[in-house]
């Protein structure tokens, strides 16, 4: 605190380029540390490796610009480091569009088959529709004679059972077709 104040008040005193060189050798040495430390957790990835390599520039070019008092290690690191790191966000903007693309292509190819779904099970409403409505007529035409014999006073009473069983037979079959039609 005492050197910031001393900083604040007087900032262009020759104890300023002390405390300059200070910070820049200890912020030097923990970029260099934790470059290390990064280094050897990392993973098989591209981007991670240039990003390690464009923070290895950057620190070699701050241990330089101490070791030589030359201010033009630092710059030259910092535009070839800008250099990497706008390469790199080409890199991952070309590789992020070439995967929504393949997205894109994938989400037509299941539209597509959506599509193609819907047709089928119209496809098949139609067809169950129009199978119902067949069998539905000829068995109308059926119950309509049986009816008409079981109205006869004259009937057997075998014969009443037969005619029966037929009519029963029937409105169970023309009640299937019904659901068929329902659904």
């Amino acid at each position: 605190t005492v050197f910031i104040t001393m900083l604040i008040i007087n900032p262009y005193n020759e104890y300023t380029i002390s405390i300059y060189q200070w910070f820049r050798i200890i912020f030097g040495c923990i970029s260099f540390i934790l470059f290390l430390l990064i280094t050897v957790k990392i993973k098989k990835n591209r981007v991670y490796v240039i990003v390690l390599a464009g923070s290895f520039l950057l620190i070699l070019g701050n241990i330089l610009t101490i070791v030589f008092s030359n201010m033009y290690f630092f710059l030259n690191t910092v535009v070839i480091e800008t250099m990497i790191f706008w390469g790199l966000i080409n890199y991952t903007n070309k590789i992020s569009q070439k995967s929504r693309v393949a997205l894109q292509y994938e989400l037509e190819g299941e539209r597509k088959l959506m599509d193609g779904l819907r047709e089928l099970d119209l496809a098949k409403s139609n067809f169950y529709a129009n199978i119902s409505h067949e069998l539905r007529t000829p068995l109308a035409l059926i119950a309509t004679p049986i009816q008409e014999k079981l109205n006869q006073k004259n009937l057997s009473t075998e014969d009443r059972k037969e005619y029966e069983l037929i009519l029963r037979n029937n409105t169970r079959l023309t009640n299937l077709v019904d659901q068929l039609l329902d659904l």
